[in-house]
């Protein structure tokens, strides 16, 4: 697989921090894109439900908007989750996170100052809930998306 470079700032990098709903041990911040481009931050592993997705406003999110079509272009035509580090972007070949296999570079960046390092904390359990409502999947607004995160912060399951 060839590796891309992309330019990123050290702001660049942290707003990718910003967007996440909850963490993933290991990496800097984890999305997910489908074969139409629309990007959801990571909630849970394996197959997100459609009601669980929450849509990032791409035209917000130049880098986050590249980095998706370079991978549904370029890398896996159906998208997939894709893991980002200070060393780039990573990704499974194929339809899941085979267990024990490792992702595959496929963006290295061309940052303009050393980006920071992943903080070490334990992986979140998923957030799915039989009991919660299903809401209807939506593009949010930066505004919008803060105050899920902070919803999710106070979650006692999180």
């Amino acid at each position: 697989m060839n590796i891309k470079p992309f330019r990123i700032s050290r702001c660049e990098y942290e707003k990718l921090r910003e967007l996440q709903l909850k963490t993933r041990k290991g990496w800097w911040a984890v999305f997910s894109v489908n074969n139409r481009q629309q990007v959801w931050p990571f909630v849970c592993r394996g197959l997100t439900p459609v009601e669980d997705r929450h849509y990032v406003a791409l035209e917000e999110h130049q880098l986050l908007h590249d980095i998706a079509g370079y991978l549904v272009e370029n890398v896996h035509e159906m998208g997939g989750r894709f893991f980002i580090s200070k060393d780039g972007v990573y990704c499974f070949k194929g339809e899941a996170e085979p267990a024990g296999s490792k992702p595959e570079h496929f963006v290295v960046w061309k940052p303009d100052e050393a980006l920071p390092d992943t903080p070490v904390e334990p992986a979140p359990d998923s957030n799915r809930s039989e009991s919660r409502p299903t809401p209807i999947p939506v593009t949010l607004t930066f505004g919008q998306l803060r105050e899920m995160q902070q919803r999710y912060k106070r979650r006692p399951d999180a």
